[in-house]
């Protein structure tokens, strides 16, 4: 359904998040070829991952780091989230500041995005 809406948009971007398993990437590589690029964001400090979740507020969210990691395993199993992290054509880090998070994504655009799309 992701792909269809984006065929028929007129807009020359997207950004999908949450795309966790190989089989929709590949979904999404063979729908758009080289212009599918797959940033994995990642926040690599658990308590920073949790400290966030808490402010989201969601129901849905762990009570505890240790539930976090839990689900960690919980999607691993279901999703091959390690298989997906691997397809990857940048990783982009989320430890930090908004600002810091910012000058990631410039950092993407400036040394990856630009070079691609020339």
């Amino acid at each position: 359904m992701i792909v269809k809406k984006i065929k028929e948009s007129d807009s020359p971007n997207f950004l999908v998040s949450g795309i966790r398993p190989p089989s929709d990437i590949e979904v999404f590589k063979k729908a758009f070829g080289d212009k599918f690029v797959l940033v994995d964001v990642v926040i690599s400090d658990d308590e920073v991952r949790y400290q966030r979740m808490l402010a989201r507020g969601s129901e849905r969210d762990g009570k505890s780091v240790e539930k976090l990691r839990e689900n960690d395993i919980h999607e691993e199993e279901i999703f091959h989230t390690s298989e997906s992290e691997k397809m990857a054509d940048y990783i982009m880090k989320n430890d930090g500041s908004v600002e810091d998070f910012y000058a990631g994504v410039k950092d993407f655009y400036d040394n990856y995005l630009s070079a691609k799309l020339d």
